[in-house]
């Protein structure tokens, strides 16, 4: 699961947003549903848990170099602080 919810990353809009708004919410939201479905947990718990913790704890341009990089090569290492609120709300929705 954590994987496939960092891969939506890559899908927020290409008109470049300036900071965390309804849009990027949205489609990260959108984007993780979509790729978590296969997944026995409650998805839209743990993307909607992710989006929050990542507007809390990652300024807006650490995000959008991310976004970036999986823009550039899906296969691009995952940032670990990504990977650790990810597996964090996947825990917290598991419980």
């Amino acid at each position: 699961m954590v994987a496939v919810v960092l891969v939506v990353s890559a899908c927020t809009p290409s008109g470049q947003p300036d900071d965390y708004d309804t849009t990027t919410q949205e489609n990260f939201i959108e984007a993780c549903e979509a790729n978590g479905a296969e997944q026995a947990t409650d998805v839209a718990a743990v993307c909607q848990c992710s989006y929050d913790a990542i507007v809390d704890q990652i300024p807006f341009e650490d995000f959008e170099s991310f976004d970036e990089e999986l823009r550039d090569d899906i296969n691009a290492p995952f940032d670990d602080q990504v990977s650790a609120i990810v597996a964090d709300c996947i825990r917290q929705t598991a419980s």
